[in-house]
């Protein structure tokens, strides 16, 4: 709480708590404390709010101070794997409720403060198996079998920071040094998928290995180049020779989350939903052939009859 004509940027260390720590729940009467009833202070004053939710989930790892803002301090994401952490911007320097169309009330806009992957596509750069599907494959057909996705070494620990939350500064969380996930399967199958080649339709891969969830939250944070995070993919290069014989090649191929997120300087960014997808392309391994037509050499033959 500020006096009028005091503002949050230029006066916050002057500031005074007014509500702490309030649990925010719906009624048939709208959006208020659960515990107390809250009312606007006298003739004078100003409020400038901040909030985070879930407040069950986030409990006292949750702080709010004028100097440093909303902080979660120490939040341990593989903990917390369905719980999705989310931060309201800041309103300043209010004195009355606003009607804000959805409702009349303190403008509580939330952002999410962590990032997630959501799902992974597979499809083929062309049509290796040359129109042909199970049941009709013939000699030079190659057909792609993905076995499992697998997030390897993912640091999940952090602390956030915000002093000013908003839509063009959500935040940011600082790495631990513990904290790091040794692997998260999203798709495990010994029998596999077959991925067919599609021109408008990629094969989308459920994270069946996650469950009970079927997203994977992740910490925002810059990747390292060396020891960082990898995606692995296991799948099945089966090569046809015949109707029903084949030469199978069993391939596990891995990227680091800092080659992935190259374009971003490295880092996954805040506020993130991710989708991998995946092509599988052979192309760079066919065989051609390069035939070129040499002038014949000069020669004479003595024959004697």
């Amino acid at each position: 709480m500020l006096e009028d004509g005091q503002s949050w940027v230029s006066s916050k260390s002057a500031a005074q708590l007014y509500i702490n720590k309030a649990t925010i729940g719906h009624s048939s009467d709208g959006w208020s404390d659960i515990n107390k009833v809250n009312y606007w202070p006298k003739a004078g004053y100003n409020l400038t709010f901040f909030a985070a939710s879930p407040s069950d989930e986030l409990g006292a790892a949750v702080t709010c101070t004028p100097e440093q803002g909303i902080t979660i301090k120490d939040w341990n994401v593989n903990d917390h794997l369905g719980t999705d952490v989310l931060v309201a911007d800041i309103v300043e320097n209010k004195t009355a409720v606003d009607n804000q169309g959805w409702a009349a009330g303190v403008p509580t806009i939330f952002r999410h403060a962590l990032s997630k992957i959501s799902g992974f596509t597979f499809n083929l750069h062309k049509d290796y198996a040359n129109g042909h599907s199970s049941g009709s494959y013939n000699n030079g057909d190659v057909v792609f079998i993905l076995k499992s996705i697998v997030i390897r070494n993912m640091p999940q620990k952090g602390t956030y920071s915000n002093t000013m939350p908003s839509e063009s500064n959500i935040g940011a969380w600082t790495k631990a040094a513990d904290g790091v996930h040794d692997y998260y399967t999203w798709y495990s199958n010994d029998s596999g998928t077959t991925i067919p080649y599609s021109e408008s339709n990629s094969v989308a891969i459920p994270g069946s290995g996650l469950s009970p969830y079927s997203e994977l939250y992740l910490l925002p944070q810059l990747y390292l180049a060396d020891g960082g995070p990898s995606l692995e993919i296991t799948y099945t290069k089966r090569t046809y020779s015949g109707p029903d014989s084949y030469l199978e090649t069993p391939i596990t191929a891995s990227v680091s989350f800092y080659d992935l997120f190259a374009s971003t300087g490295n880092r996954l960014v805040i506020n993130r939903n991710l989708t991998f997808n995946i092509v599988f392309n052979i192309d760079a391994n066919l065989i051609t052939w390069a035939p070129d037509q040499q002038n014949w050499d000069g020669s004479d033959f003595k024959i004697d009859f």
